[in-house]
């Protein structure tokens, strides 16, 4: 478990640019044996699916005009 923040952010953003269907054969490659690796990414892209969206337009109150 010799894992780093940074490569998995780096596996991370890699995944992100590939589509959800080619993520797995890259996955595979990226990380080899590293199981733990695999599942701390997969559980990051997840989470980012999940989230795609998450105040996609502003909430309306920080539209309104400041009063004085």
């Amino acid at each position: 478990m010799n894992t780093n923040h940074d490569q998995v952010e780096d596996l991370l953003n890699q995944a992100l640019e590939f589509k959800a269907e080619q993520r797995a054969a890259f996955l595979a490659g990226a990380c080899g044996a590293d199981k733990f690796l695999r599942e701390k990414v997969e559980t990051l892209l997840k989470a980012h699916g999940e989230a795609d969206g998450f105040l996609s337009e502003a909430p309306t109150a920080l539209n309104a005009p400041l009063s004085e």
